[in-house]
Order: C-alpha cells, then sequence, then structure tokens
C-alpha cells in the first residue's frame, strides 16, 4: 500500500494537513499545561495567578484564531495530537505505514480462512493499483473513512463467530478510528444501522452487537466533547466546525431563499454577521477573506448554533428543491473518483506549509494524468463482485458484507457530496472497497460451496 512513498521519495498532502500539524502542536502544549499544572499543584491557583494558566490560555488561542486573528477550523482532537505526536517525535514518515497497517488487519479479518492462493494476489493488486495507497500514503484522515464501513462489514460477516477478545480489540479500534473527522461518526451510524437491521431481518441479531456500534458510532462524539471541554473550555461534539451543509443550501439555494424572508425580523446571527448581503458560493461563504473565518469567534459561534434550525426551516419551506439538491450532488460525488486531491510536497518546519520544488510538481502532474486511468479500473474492477452479487451467487452472510459496504459507500456520498460538495477525495478514499470485494470473489464460492465442517473449521 505505501509504495509511492518508496517511488517517489516525497510526502503528499492536502491543505489540511497543515492545519492538522497546528492544531496537534496547540492541543499537546495545551495538555502538558494541564499535567504541568496538576504536578505543581496550581491547578488550584486561580487563573490569573498561576503561569501555567496563562500559558494554557495563549495555547488555547492558537486552536480558536489563527496567525491573523482570525477563526479557526475545527479539526479532529484525536488524529491532530496523533499526527503531531509522529511528525515531532519519530518522524512524519511512519503514518503511512500505521495506516497500512490498520487498513490491512481489517482487510485480513474479512478474508475467509479458507481463501486460495488467487485471492490473496488480487488484494495485493488492489492494494497497488487503486486509489487505495494514494490515500494511505496522503497525510490527512481520509483513509480512515474506511473503517467504520470495514467494520459493518465484519459485524455481519466473521465478526459475529469471531473469539470476544478479537472482537473487541476490532470495535476499540475502529472506534479510535471513527475519531479522526467528525464526517465518520455519521458514516459508523448509518452502517451500523444497516449492519443491525441486515443482522434482525436474518435472524442473527444480539445484544452485543448493538453495544459494539454503538460504542463504535458514539466513541467520536464523546471524546469530541470531553476533549473541547477541557481544552476549548467550550463542550461541543463538533468543536468549531465549518457551517458546511449551511454553505451548501445556500448556494443550491433553498437556504438562501429562507433568509432573505427571514432576515429583516428573524434576528439570526448569519444576518447580523454579513448585514444582508449572504455570499451564496460555498468557497465565498468559507474561505474569502470576508466569509464565515473573518468574523469574530463569538459570533461564528453563534451561526454555528442557529445553522440546524436555518436549515430546517429552509427544507420546510422548500422540500424539493432541497431533497433535488441533495440527491443530485449525493449522486455525482458516488461516482466522482481519481487522484487529483493528492499532491507531493516537502512539509517545511516550523509553519508546516507545503513546499513544491519541480520534482513535486511534476509527480502532481503526473498524478492528474493517471487519474482517469485510475477512475476506469477501478469501476473495471468493481464490475465482478456486482455481476457475482445480481446472479445470486452469494450466500446471505456474504451478500450482508457486500451490501453494507455498498450501503458504505452510498452514505458516505450523501454526507459529503450531498451536505458538503462533490468533491475528488471524498469517494476515492473509499471507493477501492469495491475492487476488493471483487477480489473476495474466489474465497467467497470456496466458501460457500465448502462443507458445514469446513466451514465451521475456517470460521
Amino acid at each position: 500500500m505505501c509504495w509511492p512513498a518508496w517511488v517517489f521519495d516525497a510526502s503528499f498532502v492536502f491543505i489540511d494537513t497543515q492545519s492538522y500539524l497546528r492544531a496537534g502542536e496547540a492541543i499537546w502544549a495545551v495538555i502538558g499545561d494541564h499535567l504541568g499544572a496538576f504536578a505543581t499543584n496550581e491547578a488550584l491557583v486561580k487563573g490569573s495567578q498561576g503561569g501555567n494558566a496563562s500559558n494554557q490560555a495563549q495555547n488555547t488561542s492558537n486552536l480558536v484564531l489563527d496567525e491573523s486573528g482570525g477563526s479557526t477550523v475545527g479539526r479532529s482532537f484525536s488524529y491532530s495530537a496523533l499526527i503531531y505526536a509522529f511528525y515531532a517525535s519519530i518522524g512524519i514518515w511512519i503514518a503511512p505505514f500505521a495506516k497500512a497497517f490498520v487498513v490491512a488487519l481489517f482487510i485480513v479479518c474479512l478474508v475467509p480462512a479458507m481463501a486460495p492462493f488467487t485471492t490473496w494476489g488480487a488484494i495485493a493488486l488492489v492494494s497497488a493499483l487503486s486509489t487505495l495507497p494514494w490515500f494511505v500514503i496522503l497525510l490527512t484522515p481520509d483513509i480512515f473513512a474506511s473503517i467504520p464501513i470495514l467494520f459493518g462489514a465484519l459485524l455481519v460477516g466473521p465478526l459475529r463467530f469471531a473469539k470476544p477478545w478479537i472482537a473487541w480489540c476490532l470495535v476499540v479500534l475502529a472506534a479510535i478510528c471513527t475519531t479522526f473527522h467528525y464526517g465518520y461518526p455519521p458514516i459508523a451510524a448509518g452502517v451500523s444501522a444497516f449492519a443491525l437491521f441486515w443482522l434482525l431481518i436474518t435472524k442473527s441479531l444480539k445484544l452485543r452487537f448493538v453495544i459494539m456500534c454503538a460504542v463504535v458510532s458514539l466513541s467520536g462524539p464523546a471524546i469530541n466533547y470531553v476533549a473541547s471541554g477541557l481544552v476549548l473550555s467550550d463542550a461541543s461534539t463538533t468543536p468549531q466546525r465549518l457551517p458546511i451543509p449551511l454553505a451548501r443550501s445556500l448556494e443550491d439555494g433553498p437556504a438562501r431563499w429562507y433568509l432573505e424572508e427571514a432576515c429583516p425580523t428573524a434576528g439570526l446571527a448569519i444576518c447580523e454577521a454579513f448585514e444582508g448581503e449572504i455570499p451564496s458560493n460555498i468557497s465565498a461563504f468559507l474561505w474569502d477573506e470576508n466569509g464565515v473565518l473573518s468574523l469574530d469567534p463569538s459570533l461564528l459561534a453563534r451561526i454555528r448554533d442557529e445553522e440546524f434550525r436555518v436549515l430546517a426551516n429552509a427544507f420546510l419551506a422548500y422540500p424539493l428543491q432541497q431533497t433535488s439538491s441533495l440527491s443530485k450532488n449525493a449522486v455525482i460525488q458516488f461516482f466522482r473518483i481519481g487522484t487529483h486531491a493528492v499532491n507531493a510536497a516537502e512539509i517545511v518546519e516550523p509553519e508546516y506549509k507545503s513546499r513544491k520544488d519541480a520534482s513535486h510538481v511534476r509527480i502532481t502532474q503526473l498524478l492528474h494524468g493517471i487519474s482517469p486511468v485510475v477512475m476506469w479500473l477501478t469501476w473495471a474492477a468493481a464490475l465482478p463482485i456486482i455481476i457475482v452479487l445480481c446472479v445470486r451467487r452469494l450466500t446471505r452472510e456474504q451478500t450482508g458484507i457486500v451490501l453494507t459496504v455498498l450501503f458504505g459507500l452510498t452514505v458516505n456520498a450523501a454526507i459529503f457530496g450531498g451536505l458538503s460538495a462533490p468533491d475528488w477525495r471524498y469517494q476515492s478514499r473509499l471507493v477501492w472497497l469495491l475492487p476488493l470485494m471483487s477480489a473476495l470473489i474466489p474465497a467467497f464460492l470456496a466458501q460457500r460451496d465448502a462443507t458445514p465442517a469446513a466451514k465451521h473449521n475456517a470460521r
């Protein structure tokens, strides 16, 4: 999976890489101040009198405000802390190998014990030629979006027959991976709901499976709530998130139409912030110099608090238009894949900014050039499992595994494409799961045709 790191000898980054590293540095500084205050008993001293308290306030402001004093974007506490720990200690080069190990572990757990040798060869091809390696080496948490989907597939498949300690180790690992992005708990919740429904209709549902799904789905919001309360003194399940669904609805129309009518009398923060001239373009609303990140943090917090009320009212006012735009963007997202989002660069201290020389530019151009090839290879490799599924050559358990993966891809497209905006990386980081299912066909067929005793031993 990590062959691009060896071949090109470069770091592969996205614009978010820098903010994760900066947030990680501030998080560890706040943790250090908390530990220092506890060790010296300064936690009992009022903030105005404790030296560590002032340092903590300064480090906390690094998470809330950027260098120019504007509001910052919230990032996963767990992933930011982890990636910075790699960066500051062993070296950031270890991150892709750690990601590859986690993904490989879930893949191996999904492969039946009686899998023929051809299955492993096919899995190796998927690992090398699909979008998988490019998102394993990308220094963002994108690849971990696959883990809640793989967990759901395992739950309707071999995880039901695993020893309890193995099952719970995978649950804990999946729960940790789900904390790495605000969008992953909704994916986990959707996939878990489908997996539990499948177990219910196949009469295999047990209480422990419900508990497992709850742990995986709720760990992210719980950790964010506790961590934000400690670090930011403002507990939230999605601290400092951008109002992206609102931006999506503004561009598509419903939220903009609703606010044009409501702003004069509603007393909404967004009306106050933009004085009736609300940007209707996602990029302008979120990222421009006069967008939401330029606002006072308290005003942006009010916009976040009111976001879902505005969206609910916009939906009630324009239900057909809102449903149509969400569905259209979700469909576009499902099929938009490639390697456009991956950029080769060098991470530079201490700003963590990406620097490109001539060789990095050429690598990025190569990735753009091969993107259509990767897309067609991926869909061609996904076709066999779709055919086998449609002709009903799979067992009930195997059908559940494949349908769970398909449902996970659909949920991802709806959340990230429908509620945000279709982007090359959102589906590309997951679409390799379909070629993986095709690679498992020989193992599935061998398992289907095995004797009951052989199936029991394989489990």
